[in-house]
């Protein structure tokens, strides 16, 4: 098997929907849009998420109007 033969099988399986990867992301994406939530319940106000996983930073802030 080449090297580009093997980097798509790599992609494939990290692309998969049972990715523990992506799995992982999704739970994450998911508490911090609870997060949110909970705090306009709590605050009032738009509440917006920001995930860099590139810079492994989450931010849950009140949108300013």
């Amino acid at each position: 098997m080449n090297r580009q033969a093997t980097m798509a099988k790599l992609q494939a399986i990290a692309t998969s929907p049972q990715s523990p990867t992506l799995a992982s992301a999704a739970r994450l994406q998911r508490d911090a849009d609870s997060i949110a939530v909970s705090m306009t319940a709590l605050h009032g106000g738009k509440w917006v998420v920001k995930i860099n996983h590139g810079c492994h930073f989450v931010l849950v802030k009140r949108e300013i109007d």
